[in-house]
């Protein structure tokens, strides 16, 4: 059967098809600024807008990456030392405003002097625009900062304005530079650079304590949201040819440039260097007194499970242990036999990696971080199976909870045992029975005379479960009441 193609609705198709066939071609047109380059930048902005918009909404409902927060927090404040605490602050200098503000002024005069209106407005729209969102959405979610904060930060947690700044201005200024550079390997060199440095500030927020992991990424985006406006602006100037700076800049406005970055330099790293606040002092333990050391569990509802990054249950709780004070629990683990692991850190970790390589022993070997009430483990014990192997160990975790009772403190633990290594060295893999250990822990202690009265309580209901490094375990759900001497 023959198409009529005077039928008014094929002709209104017809009409309508080459109307969105039109728009779909201009979308990709390279010779405009309406074209392929809008296109680029409008699906780049949505994309980080659809991006941040999860970031709020994960905030809102405290998803995943919001319950990894405080305990990324307690990890990074458990490995804090002042040789880094020092590093971290200068990188965090750069991204506080006597800094930025001069930089912004310095890039203002160079670009007036080279007559750029393209960039001045450019650099004023993203870097005012990142500034005056970044301070409302502060005001608008009101988020407190996190309680291991190095030092005193007076306005709210969320997002980050060191990572929006980081984004908006230093993004702007890799910008600039990228387009300035003439090879590949230059602007390879120049994106590089910058992406390190802006990642290296957004991490000094998170190790110093000031911002959560979920308030840098909500930071890094609302500042890209920005950045995309102010490359457009830029983009619509080239399209249009205007604000070009076709002659040679002069001899003397270079020499009046190349002084004003050499000034601005000096000034940024002399003040980074004297970045010096006051710390904090941090105490994340609450300190209360209980007349029975089960009140915490059914009184104060503490978890009776350790826990993943993210919060989720792992092994329970096979300990709960009375001691005068730490020193006192450390002692009397060691008169029992253990060893109190290291702290993880660069020589530890490049210790332990050399005793599995060459199969030698390592008696305090660092272990890997564990989570109970949101808190990295206090302290780790251990006796290794053999004294030329790092691979087989008996190992318990400890937190101080802050609550005592009777002048002495109350801690709670894990045990297990370490049976072998797997992913290439970087973990090691536990026996499932950690019956068993929790068992042989106690008896170690007994044994040591360490213990003045225990009792063997029902803790949690028997189980199958699994670790956070995805080892399967069970347990029929008892603990050990233990008060040392």
């Amino acid at each position: 059967m023959a198409i009529d193609t005077n039928n008014k609705f094929f002709r209104k198709a017809k009409i309508q098809y080459q109307k969105t066939s039109n728009f779909l071609k201009k979308r990709f047109k390279r010779d405009e600024f309406w074209g392929l380059t809008l296109t680029i930048l409008v699906v780049a902005f949505l994309y980080i807008l659809f991006l941040f918009s999860g970031i709020i909404e994960d905030l809102i409902n405290q998803d995943a990456i919001v319950l990894a927060d405080t305990r990324i927090e307690n990890l990074l404040y458990a490995f804090r030392s002042p040789k880094y605490i020092h590093l971290f602050l200068w990188i965090t200098a750069w991204g506080i405003w006597p800094i930025v503000s001069s930089l912004v002024v310095v890039l203002l005069i160079i670009f007036l002097i080279l007559k750029r209106k393209d960039y001045i407005i450019a650099l004023l729209v993203t870097v005012l625009g990142a500034w005056w969102f970044e301070a409302l959405a502060k005001i608008i979610f009101s988020r407190p900062r996190p309680d291991v904060a190095w030092y005193l930060e007076k306005s709210y947690s969320f997002p980050s304005g060191h990572g929006v700044i980081a984004v908006a201005f230093y993004g702007f200024l890799a910008y600039i530079l990228w387009r300035l550079v003439k090879s590949w390997k230059a602007k390879a060199g120049v994106l590089i650079f910058f992406i390190l440095f802006i990642l290296a500030i957004g991490f000094s927020r998170i190790y110093l304590g000031v911002h959560f992991l979920s308030d840098v990424v909500g930071g890094y985006l609302l500042g890209a949201l920005w950045l995309i406006l102010g490359i457009g602006i830029i983009k619509w100037f080239d399209f249009k040819n205007l604000d070009k700076q076709k002659n040679e800049i002069s001899s003397k406005h270079k020499k009046i440039i190349i002084g004003l970055i050499i000034m601005e330099l000096v000034f940024c790293f002399a003040f980074a260097f004297s970045f010096n606040p006051t710390p904090l002092n941090v105490n994340l333990l609450k300190k209360e007194s209980v007349n029975n050391p089960l009140a915490l569990f059914n009184d104060y509802n503490l978890p009776r499970y350790t826990e993943t990054l993210v919060g989720t249950n792992q092994e329970p709780i096979s300990f709960i242990i009375v001691a005068s004070s730490s020193k006192s629990l450390i002692d009397d683990f060691q008169k029992a036999g253990w060893f109190s692991a290291d702290r993880i850190n660069l020589i530890s970790l490049t210790k332990f990696f050399q005793a599995a390589f060459w199969h030698r022993g390592y008696n305090q070997a660092p272990m890997s971080p564990s989570f109970w009430n949101s808190q990295v483990n206090s302290f780790g014990f251990e006796e290794p199976l053999s004294s030329s192997s790092v691979y087989e160990r008996h190992h318990a975790r400890f937190w101080q909870t802050g609550f005592s009772t009777d002048g002495s403190w109350i801690y709670v633990g894990t045990a297990s045992l370490d049976d072998g290594l797997k992913w290439y060295l970087i973990s090691h893999r536990i026996s499932p029975n950690i019956d068993a250990e929790r068992d042989y822990v106690f008896f170690s202690l007994l044994k040591a005379g360490v213990v003045s009265q225990y009792q063997k309580i029902q803790f949690t209901q028997p189980e199958i479960g699994y670790n956070f490094v995805g080892d399967k375990f069970f347990t029929d759900g008892q603990a050990y009441l233990i008060y040392l001497k």
